[in-house]
């Protein structure tokens, strides 16, 4: 991000609507957008550069006690499901196991539930595979869960043609253990 780009739209929003910064509003920065559109209509290309301009602008002024909300991140817009992330095996493994990813997102950071994710999807698919029939996992015994723990079984990486190595083996059946022990 460049150094200033808040001022850029907060000196262009004090001319337009020649009212202190603390005073501008949620209508003010949508009134802008509105703006930054019809520009980029006219010119048929984005003006990506002020919308940022105008999200670091809406940040500072909502800082400063402005009545304007701040504008929601996008990265929170385009997040994948925890069903998107846990794809590849069956509801009766699927379900319990969203649930405790919802648990964990009430006391973790999202990057940390997101490894917790990983793990579990790869320990689920391994389930998936070698006991598709398991209608709970509340039914899962020892011999599944140390047979991966082992590589007995594992597979191959989808991602390099090789077994995975024995600490992810046991971080997948480590994360499997704590959502099953809460």
């Amino acid at each position: 991000a460049r150094t200033g780009m808040a001022s850029q739209v907060a000196a262009r929003m004090l001319i337009e609507t020649v009212q202190p910064l603390v005073l501008l509003g949620d209508d003010d920065f949508c009134d802008f957008e509105k703006a930054i559109g019809a520009r980029e209509a006219r010119h048929g290309r984005p003006f990506d550069h002020y919308r940022q301009a105008l999200y670091a602008s809406r940040a500072v002024i909502y800082h400063l006690g402005a009545p304007a909300e701040p504008a929601p991140k996008r990265s929170t817009l385009a997040r994948w499901s925890w069903e998107r992330h846990l794809d590849g095996m069956g509801p009766q493994i699927l379900r319990p196991m969203v649930a405790y990813l919802e648990r964990l997102e009430g006391t973790l950071a999202r990057s940390s539930v997101q490894g917790t994710a990983s793990e579990l999807a790869h320990f689920g698919r391994f389930l998936a595979r070698v006991d598709p029939r398991l209608s709970s996992l509340a039914l899962l015994t020892r011999k599944p869960c140390n047979k991966h723990a082992r590589g007995q079984g594992a597979g191959q990486s989808p991602v390099r043609d090789e077994v995975p190595k024995f600490s992810s083996r046991w971080a997948q059946a480590a994360s499997a253990g704590s959502m099953l022990t809460r």
